[in-house]
């Protein structure tokens, strides 16, 4: 069984300061993230929040800095867990995703954990 995640949380929104633009100037982060992204890194660390993200270049910044990181598989695994989404429904959303999304057709790590995923959500 996947192990999901203590989905009562809450969801927050966090705006910059101009102290905290000044911080993220300073930091080294690698050319290839975005400025949004650098920003969720950057506040992820700041206030020792989770990070969710399918982005593997945000993931492997994340996990560099120790900080907790997940992506849209583990969100599906909390919705199934806390059964606000159905195995069925899960497994058709899963395969949605993944048709319409290129980066999921290609890349082999990402449908190895789909298959996971299908493999236990199909079984009836």
């Amino acid at each position: 069984m996947l192990k999901a995640y203590e989905v009562n949380k809450k969801l927050f929104i966090h705006s910059l300061t101009h102290s905290d633009r000044q911080a993220l100037i300073e930091i080294r982060y690698p050319t290839v993230l975005s400025e949004q992204d650098k920003s969720v890194l950057y506040l992820a660390l700041k206030l020792d929040a989770m990070v969710l993200s399918s982005d593997k270049a945000v993931r492997k910044q994340a996990k560099k800095h120790a900080a907790e990181v997940h992506g849209m598989f583990w969100i599906f695994d909390c919705l199934v867990a806390e059964g606000l989404l159905s195995k069925s429904d899960a497994s058709m959303k899963l395969r949605q995703m993944t048709s319409n999304n290129i980066i999921y057709q290609n890349n082999q790590e990402l449908l190895k954990e789909m298959k996971l995923r299908l493999t236990e959500w199909d079984k009836i």
